[in-house]
């Protein structure tokens, strides 16, 4: 969306009623200096997933009814930290703020929904943390993939492969199993490097599988192995087994 909110203070109402809205994405929206996010997304009763990424709700001073009456809403996607906090808790009644009111279709990153939950919707308007032992909430942790995926850079040195590098025979064997001799046979090729679109989500699976927190990656890094990865493992022997892994995607391609 192109509108300029950098010095909205009010955004009140701003798509109350747009019944025919399904989906909010991408929503460069500045709110630094909005105070009035009341009745925001009031009434929009066709709106399935709404992407609160780019928010910050610092200045907030009223957030009353902000989804109400969003019946079919699924997902609010938001950055780790949006929260309520900075709310003047004196003189507002955070237990009759409805801000999810009707919202019974709601689902919180981790499972937490609207439906049958006895927290204040003043208390859900987070991420939900609800099985790490954290608090719970309403909103799915936004990932921006650009964010975490210059380890993975489109030439040999993202995955320190030198030039003329060919992709072991193992490899094929690891995918096809008894026909890994047959398929490196007939496919393999020199490949110094891979593709960055693949590279980058076989990345960010492995992370997942292998509960890695791909956040701490150093986005100036070049190449993989002076990136930062943490987590249980050895990050040096993570960082061999990613390897082997974007090897094995590329292979399946």
């Amino acid at each position: 969306m192109g509108l300029n909110t950098s010095s909205a203070t009010n955004l009140k109402n701003l798509f109350a009623d747009c019944t025919k809205l399904e989906y909010i994405d991408n929503m460069n929206f500045d709110t630094r200096k909005a105070e009035y996010l009341n009745w925001m997304f009031f009434g929009c009763s066709s709106l399935l997933e709404v992407n609160l990424s780019s928010f910050d709700t610092t200045k907030a001073k009223d957030v009353t009814g902000m989804f109400n009456g969003c019946s079919e809403l699924r997902r609010i996607y938001a950055r780790e930290g949006l929260n309520l906090n900075g709310l003047d808790t004196e003189n507002v009644n955070v237990d009759t703020l409805q801000i999810f009111s009707s919202c019974n279709k709601l689902q919180g990153d981790e499972g937490t929904k609207k439906e049958g939950s006895e927290l204040r919707d003043y208390d859900l308007f987070r991420i939900d943390h609800a099985t790490s032992g954290e608090k719970p909430g309403l909103f799915t942790k936004w990932i921006n993939i650009y964010d975490y995926s210059y380890p993975f850079i489109n030439s040999y040195s993202g995955l320190k492969y030198q030039e003329g590098y060919h992709i072991p025979a193992a490899r094929y064997r690891d995918v096809f199993g008894s026909k890994g001799d047959f398929m490196h046979y007939f496919y393999d090729e020199e490949w110094g490097g891979s593709c960055y679109g693949l590279s980058a989500s076989s990345g960010l699976i492995f992370a997942k599988q292998n509960g890695f927190d791909l956040s701490a990656y150093d986005k100036t890094a070049r190449d993989l192995y002076s990136t930062k990865l943490t987590g249980e493992g050895d990050p040096d022997i993570s960082k061999d087994a990613l390897k082997k892994f974007v090897e094995e995607m590329h292979i399946s391609q």
